[in-house]
């Protein structure tokens, strides 16, 4: 349990993708998140938001080669895609992890992508709690004043 709960750990719920490359199309570029099926026997991610508002067709995959892929949901399973990282270590649990160069599919043929870069985006902090205060209370109207002290978080509300 301890070994597998560290190499699960590693997967990230969220990746975020940027480019600053004219090959790259935005449609590719914003958040995706993790889905709970698998390919190739890796994690993948949908696009949820970004700079093409209409992302639920874009995807993030590994391929039969261990590649990592963003492409078309109806390339999911295939080597098909419009950007690819070929990582050496083909145990690589996330496209985050691969810091090499990108590549982009342009007319035909694969060119390098030196800007695009996928990220993990880690969860907000949970806040439990917060307190609100003055410095000087005495001139604040009482409608404020009622507002001051601690509130705790309700979960699922």
């Amino acid at each position: 349990m301890g070994a597998e709960a560290s190499v699960l750990s590693r997967v990230p719920e969220r990746l975020h993708v940027t480019a600053d490359d004219s090959r790259v199309s935005p449609d590719f570029l914003g958040l995706y998140e993790i889905r709970e099926a698998k390919v190739n026997g890796k994690a993948m991610w949908q696009k949820v938001e970004g700079a093409d508002s209409h992302g639920v067709d874009r995807f993030i995959s590994s391929s039969s080669r261990a590649y990592w892929l963003l492409h078309a949901a109806s390339d999911t399973g295939t080597d098909n895609a419009f950007l690819c990282a070929r990582p050496k270590d083909a145990a690589m649990m996330s496209p985050h992890e691969f810091d090499g160069c990108w590549e982009t599919y342009d007319k035909s043929k694969w060119v390098m992508s030196p800007t695009l870069r996928v990220r993990r985006v880690d969860p907000a902090p949970q806040i439990s709690g917060l307190r609100i205060s003055a410095d000087d209370d005495e001139e604040l109207h009482a409608s404020v004043k009622a507002v001051l002290g601690n509130y705790v978080a309700i979960p699922n509300r």
